[in-house]
């Protein structure tokens, strides 16, 4: 029993001292980055949103991936589709203007959007 335990131990100080196992909560900043308002527009065959984004980490962010419904004028959903925001995004509230979805129908609307990745600057 005592060996038993002894490997038990030992394995678990390995594989929690192996880096890449086991992400600390502040190395995942994703959770801390939302969408706190969006508004809409349609110009020809694309959906246009500008998000404002709140970056709640204590540094800033990249490479953050919005995604956006899309929906038919009948309410059901056409899509949902993801774009990359390709600036950085410091701490705090950034507008992010013109966000383009392209669109089949002339009567598409567009619906709520949520951060789906963000990466450590």
């Amino acid at each position: 029993m005592c060996r038993l335990l002894g490997l038990t131990i030992a394995l678990l100080i390995l594989v929690t001292e192996v880096p890449g196992y086991a992400a600390k909560p502040s190395d995942n900043p994703v959770g801390k980055v939302t969408v706190v308002q969006q508004e809409w527009r349609r110009e020809g065959k694309e959906m246009l949103v500008n998000v404002t984004l709140h970056n709640q980490n204590g540094f800033s962010v990249k490479n953050v991936i919005v995604t956006c419904e899309i929906y038919e004028e009948t309410g059901v959903p056409q899509d949902r589709r993801g774009i990359t925001v390709r600036r950085v995004l410091p701490p705090g509230r950034t507008t992010v203007s013109d966000l383009a979805f392209p669109i089949a129908s002339n009567d598409a609307k567009g619906g709520s959007c949520q951060v789906l990745s963000a990466q450590k600057l």
